[in-house]
C-alpha cells in the first residue's frame, strides 16, 4: 500500500509538470482577440504564437533531453522552469506582436526543457505493465490541464485582462520549481561521464536512441494520434463557435469535453492495465480509432452534421487517445534505457510537431465545412493502426513474462 501510494504522488506531481505546455496553450485561447486589438495586430498573426510556441517546445526537448541523461533530471527541469518563468513576465511587458511571439518561442524552449524530463524519470525507476500504469495516471491528470485552462484563462481575462494569464503561467512554474526541489528525488544516478564534448554526446545520444529502430512504430503512432488531436484543438473555435454558432460563454463547457472523454479513457486503461497485456489494449484502441474516425469522415460527407452527433464522435476519437498515449510511450521507451532523456526528447519533438503540421494543414483545406477536418483525422488514424498493426502482434511468452511479473505493483 506504500508503494502503491508512492507512485499515485510521483505520477501526480510528474502530471503538473507535463502539464505546463497545455495550461501554456489553453488558458489565453479565450484572450487571442483582445491581445491582437492590444498589440495592434491582428488574430491570425497572434494565431501564429499557438504553432511557434509547438515548434519551440519541440526544440527545448531536443535540447534538454541528452543533457538530462549527461547531468542528471533535476538540474534541467529547473533551468527550463527558470526560462519559463522570465519569459513569461517578459511577455507581459510586451508592446508588439513580433515581441510577443518571440518570448512565446522562448517560454516554448523553457517549457520543453522542463517537461522532458517527466517520462525519463519514470523510465528510469519503473519498466513494463508497470510504466505504463505511471503513464496512464499521468495521462488521466495531465488531462485535466486542457479541461480546466480555458476556464481559467477567462477567469483572468475578465478580473484582470490578459497580462494576468502570463502573471499566473510564472506562478505556476514558480510552484513547479518548488515541487520539484522538494519532492522528486533525482532519479538519474548514474551520470555520464563527460569525456566526450557536449556537441560529441549530442550525436551519441540521439544515434544510440535511432538504432533502436523496433520503437518505431510507436513513435510513428503517437505523432499521427498527436496530429489527431492538435487538428481539433487547432480547429476548435472554428467548429464550436463558427460553425455550430456556440456563444463564447458556452466555448469552455464544449471545449471541456473533449479531453474529458481522454481522462476517463485514461481513468478505464489504468484499470485494464492491472490485468490485460499493453499491446493487446494498444491494438484495440487502434482499431475502435479507425472505425470512429470512418464514421465521422462518412457523417460529415453525407449530411449536414448537428452538433450532439458531431461531438459525440469527436468524443469518441479522442477518448481513444486516453488508451493509446500510455501504451505507446511504455512501450516505446522500454527499447531505451540510459537514453531515455534522448528518447523521450524525439518522442516529444515527434508528437508536437506532428500536432502542429497536421494542425496547419487543416488550414490550408478550409472550405467552410468539418468535412477537411473530418478527413485528416482519418488519415492520421488509418497511418496510425497501419504503424501499429505488426508491432502489437500476439506477445511472445517472454514478453508476456516480463510484462506480467509474479507480484506486480500497482499505482
Amino acid at each position: 500500500m506504500g508503494n502503491t501510494s508512492q507512485h499515485r504522488g510521483l505520477a501526480i506531481r510528474l502530471a503538473a509538470l507535463t502539464a505546463l505546455t497545455p495550461f501554456a496553450i489553453d488558458t489565453y485561447l479565450a484572450a487571442i482577440p483582445r491581445i491582437a486589438e492590444d498589440l495592434q495586430s491582428d488574430v491570425p498573426t497572434i494565431n501564429l504564437s499557438i504553432s511557434v510556441y509547438l515548434f519551440g517546445f519541440a526544440l527545448g526537448q531536443l535540447a534538454a533531453g541528452p543533457l538530462s541523461d549527461r547531468i542528471g533530471r533535476r538540474p534541467i527541469a529547473l533551468t527550463g522552469l527558470t526560462i519559463f518563468i522570465v519569459s513569461s513576465l517578459a511577455i507581459v511587458l510586451s508592446h508588439s506582436s513580433d515581441n510577443f511571439i518571440f518570448w512565446r518561442f522562448i517560454q516554448a524552449l523553457g517549457g520543453g526543457g522542463a517537461s522532458v524530463v517527466s517520462a525519463a524519470i519514470v523510465r528510469d525507476r519503473f519498466q513494463g505493465q508497470e510504466s505504463a500504469r505511471i503513464f496512464a495516471t499521468i495521462g488521466m491528470i495531465m488531462m485535466v490541464a486542457p479541461l480546466i485552462a480555458p476556464g481559467v484563462g477567462s477567469i483572468f481575462l475578465a478580473a484582470a485582462g490578459w497580462h494576468s494569464i502570463f502573471i499566473f503561467l510564472a506562478a505556476y512554474a514558480v510552484l513547479l520549481m518548488w515541487i520539484m526541489t522538494k519532492h522528486i528525488p533525482e532519479t538519474k544516478k548514474e551520470h555520464v561521464t563527460p569525456t566526450v564534448s557536449l556537441s560529441r554526446h549530442y550525436v551519441q545520444a540521439y544515434a544510440a536512441t535511432l538504432r533502436q529502430t523496433a520503437s518505431y512504430p510507436y513513435l510513428f503512432s503517437q505523432a499521427l494520434v498527436s496530429g489527431i488531436l492538435l487538428t481539433v484543438i487547432t480547429n476548435a473555435s472554428f467548429i464550436f463557435l463558427t460553425y455550430f454558432e456556440v456563444s463564447q460563454l458556452h466555448f469552455p463547457f464544449y471545449f471541456a469535453s473533449v479531453p474529458l472523454a481522454s481522462v476517463v479513457a485514461s481513468r478505464i486503461n489504468l484499470h485494464l492495465l492491472r490485468r490485460t497485456e499493453r499491446r493487446v489494449i494498444l491494438r484495440t484502441a487502434a482499431i475502435a480509432q479507425l472505425l470512429i474516425t470512418a464514421l465521422l469522415v462518412l457523417y460529415t460527407w453525407m449530411s449536414t452534421p448537428v452538433i450532439w452527433v458531431t461531438m459525440a464522435l469527436i468524443c469518441s476519437v479522442i477518448a481513444t487517445i486516453g488508451f493509446i498515449y500510455a501504451n505507446n510511450l511504455s512501450l516505446y521507451l522500454d527499447f531505451h534505457g540510459k537514453t531515455g532523456g534522448s528518447a523521450n526528447a524525439i518522442f516529444g519533438c515527434a508528437t508536437f510537431a506532428a500536432g502542429a503540421l497536421f494542425g496547419g494543414v487543416s488550414s490550408l483545406f478550409y472550405d467552410g465545412t468539418l468535412l477537411p477536418i473530418s478527413i485528416l483525422i482519418g488519415v492520421c488514424s488509418l497511418l496510425s493502426f497501419m504503424s501499429l498493426f505488426k508491432a502489437t502482434a500476439e506477445a511472445s511468452p517472454q514478453q508476456e513474462q516480463d510484462e506480467f511479473p509474479q507480484k506486480p505493483s500497482t499505482p
